[in-house]
């Protein structure tokens, strides 16, 4: 394996997953694909890499939705189970 600490994924890549992601997550998804993006480079070459890299940038925007939902349901957890009790309360007298 070369020594590829110096290429880096297309920009306009980079930018877009900051846009869609928050810190921790863009942190994780910009790892990940950053390392597919090394091993398509030896693979094939840098262009098929830097197009398969937008390619996965923009199929990852797909579960930008769920990841939204699944904060919201974090954050409001609590109001979600207390509204549950106070249902489930009336329900049964």
């Amino acid at each position: 394996m070369r020594d590829y600490d110096f290429i880096q994924p297309p920009k306009l890549g980079k930018y877009l997953l900051k846009k869609i992601y928050d810190r921790d997550l863009y942190d994780e998804i910009s790892g990940d694909l950053q390392e597919i993006f090394l091993e398509r480079i030896e693979e094939k070459s840098r262009t098929y890499a830097s197009l398969m890299y937008m390619k996965d940038v923009l199929l990852s925007t797909r579960n930008y939705h769920l990841r939204r939902r699944k904060k919201f349901i974090k954050k409001h957890k609590t109001t979600i189970i207390k509204n549950n009790i106070k249902n489930t309360i009336k329900n049964i007298k």
